[in-house]
């Protein structure tokens, strides 16, 4: 029999990370399932488009205001910002590279934890730092899957070990104390 609140949680999690009943019933058997490895390949890859335009957001209107004061400006500023963006860049890409090559080792090994008991929510800052959890372990979550998670249902969330990468969430029984398992 179907149950409201497993249903919304379910239509939430679809919506916002794609997660389907055959990725979860996947998970539950320990394996990841094809389209959990291409959406969070898809996520990394992201995240470089995301560097990219925000180095142009942050040098563009730079650029624009410069050329307004003359060449002699233009070409300081231009200089500039592509040194201070090299740097960032670089460091930010270093650390990018550590995410990605963490999370592919993980996906090739294919090895999933999981954990058990009663959800929590937590909320850092206002447009960052959603995240959901059991005991001490939580994992960031988009703010409209945040809304749909019942806090204090007993659940058991599915991730990637190293990266602590959500995979999938299920309501079910919990036990008396949240335990992780792996």
């Amino acid at each position: 029999m179907s149950n409201p609140q497993s249903d919304q949680l379910m239509a939430a999690l679809h919506k916002h990370l794609y997660i389907t009943q055959a990725d979860i019933e996947a998970n539950r058997r320990g394996v990841i399932s094809e389209t959990q490895i291409a959406r969070i390949r898809g996520q990394l890859r992201s995240a470089w488009l995301v560097l990219g335009c925000l180095m142009f957001a942050l040098l563009g209107p730079f650029l624009l205001f410069s050329l307004l004061l003359g060449w002699q400006i233009f070409l300081f500023v231009l200089i500039v910002g592509l040194l201070i963006a090299s740097v960032s860049g670089w460091f930010t890409t270093k650390q990018i590279q550590r995410q990605y090559q963490l999370i592919n080792d993980e996906l090739l090994k294919g090895e999933i934890a999981h954990v058990e008991g009663f959800l929590g929510k937590k909320v850092e800052g206002r447009r960052m730092g959603q995240y959901v959890g059991i005991g001490s372990e939580f994992f960031d979550v988009p703010k409209g899957l945040l809304e749909a998670i019942p806090e204090g249902e007993g659940a058991v969330i599915y991730y990637l070990p190293q990266s602590k990468q959500l995979l999938s969430l299920e309501l079910g029984s919990a036990r008396e104390e949240d335990t992780v398992e792996n």
